[in-house]
C-alpha cells in the first residue's frame, strides 16, 4: 500500500485476512477514499478451506485492516464472490457478483474498518551496538528524538551484536528509558526446533538477566530472525521455561512467514496445543516495515499498527513493533520501534 502525505510517498506491505490459506496470495483492485482520508481497497483471496472470498482493506497511513466481505445469507457454499467497484463518502459501498457472476450483491461499511481511533504510542529503538553514554548522546542518535525504551541483547556475538552490561544499562536508565531484553544465546542458533534446545536457550537467557539483577515480571524476547527455523515444540518449551522462572516469555518475530521461518505456524500450533500460551506470551513484531528510506525521526513514527500471527483462531498479544530498519551501510545503526505506553511495564 502506497500513501502520500504532503510531497512524500510511503510504501508498506498490506495486511491479509486472518483466514487466508498459508502461502496464499491476495489480488487487489479498485480503491476509494472518504472525505476524512480513510480508504477502502477491494480484492479477492483464497481462504483456508480453498474457497474464493472477497476482500476489503480499510484504513489510512500505515494502519490498515484486511477483512473478508460476506455474501448475503442463503448464498451457496464457495460462491466465488467478486467485487467490481467501490465508492466512498462518509462510508463506503462496493458492488459485485457471486455464483459465477450470475447474482449481483452490495456490500457497505466504514473505511476505518470499524475499529477504535488510533492510539498514541511511545517511540524507541533497538540496536546491536552497546547503547553506551557516548552512543546515546552522539549527534546522530540524540537528534532523532527521546526514546522511551532501548533494545539490547543479553548475549554477545562476535561481529554481530554487543552484550548488555551493568554499565550500559545504567547509561540507558540515565536517559530515563527502559530496556527491551532480546535473547539470541547461540551464534549458530538458526534452527530452533526441539524442546531441549528451547530449555537450554531459556536457561542461558534467564541466567544473563539474573546476572544483571533484572527483576521478575520483565519480558525476555527470543530473537527469531527471518532466516531462522522454529517449531511449535520450541515455542512451547521457551514459554514454559522462561515463565517458570518468573519472567515473561516473548518472541521477536516476523508473522508474515517469509523464507524459511514459519513463526506464525509454529506459534499458533503451540497455542492450539497449549491454550494458556497466548495469555502468557508477548510478541515484538517486525511487520509491516516501512521503506528503508523513511525518516528515522521520532516525529515521523507511524500510527500504531503492527502485524500479528494471522492464522484463523490464533490469539496473541503484540506489545512491540520494529517498523523501520536502517538502509544497508546506512547510519545510525538502529531499528526504529514503537510500543504502547501501557505495555512499557514489560521492559526493564
Amino acid at each position: 500500500i502506497t500513501t502520500k502525505s504532503g510531497a512524500k510517498w510511503t510504501s508498506i506491505e498490506g495486511p491479509v485476512p486472518a483466514n487466508i490459506v498459508s502461502g496464499g496470495g491476495v489480488s487487489v483492485g479498485p480503491v476509494a477514499c472518504t472525505s476524512a482520508g480513510s480508504c477502502a481497497i477491494i480484492g479477492e483471496y483464497n481462504d483456508q478451506s480453498g474457497d474464493d472470498q472477497a476482500l476489503v482493506v480499510t484504513g489510512a497511513g500505515t494502519a490498515w485492516t484486511a477483512t473478508e466481505v460476506p455474501v448475503p445469507d442463503g448464498a451457496p457454499s464457495n460462491p466465488g464472490p467478486v467485487l467490481n467497484s467501490v465508492a466512498c463518502t462518509d462510508t463506503c459501498a462496493a458492488v459485485g457478483t457471486y455464483s459465477n457472476g450470475t447474482v449481483p450483491y452490495l456490500a457497505a461499511g466504514s473505511a476505518t474498518g470499524g475499529g477504535p481511533p488510533p492510539v498514541p504510542s511511545d517511540w524507541g529503538f533497538d540496536t546491536a551496538s552497546a547503547a553506551t553514554t557516548k552512543f546515546l548522546t552522539s549527534k546522530s542518535i540524540a537528534s532523532l528524538g527521546t526514546p522511551k525504551f532501548v533494545g539490547q541483547y543479553l548475549e554477545y556475538w562476535e561481529n554481530i551484536h554487543d552484550v548488555l552490561t551493568t554499565a550500559v544499562a545504567a547509561a540507558i536508565r540515565k536517559r530515563h528509558a527502559r530496556i527491551v531484553l532480546f535473547s539470541s544465546p547461540k551464534a549458530d542458533g538458526r534452527d530452533l526446533t526441539t524442546a531441549k534446545e528451547a530449555e537450554s536457550d531459556a536457561d542461558l537467557a534467564v541466567a544473563a538477566a539474573r546476572k544483571l539483577h533484572v527483576p521478575k515480571g520483565v519480558a525476555i524476547f527470543r530473537d527469531v530472525e527471518s532466516n531462522y527455523d522454529i517449531t511449535a515444540a520450541y515455542v512451547a518449551a521457551w514459554v514454559e521455561t522462561v515463565g517458570g522462572k518468573g519472567y515473561v516469555p516473548g518472541f521477536y518475530e516476523n508473522p508474515k512467514e517469509r523464507g524459511k521461518t514459519k513463526f506464525s505456524t509454529a506459534y499458533c500450533q503451540a497455542a492450539s496445543k497449549h491454550p494458556a500460551i497466548p495469555s502468557q506470551t508477548v510478541l515484538f513484531s517486525d511487520e509491516p516495515e516501512l521503506s528503508k528510506t523513511s525518516s528515522k525521526n521520532e516525529s515521523a513514527a507511524p500510527v500504531w499498527g503492527p502485524a500479528a500471527p494471522y492464522l484463523s483462531g490464533c490469539k496473541s498479544t503484540t506489545i512491540g513493533w520494529q517498523y523501520l530498519e536502517p538502509p544497508k551501510n546506512g547510519t545510525p545503526k538502529i531499528d526504529d520501534d514503537e510500543a504502547l505506553p501501557s505495555d512499557l511495564k514489560y521492559f526493564w
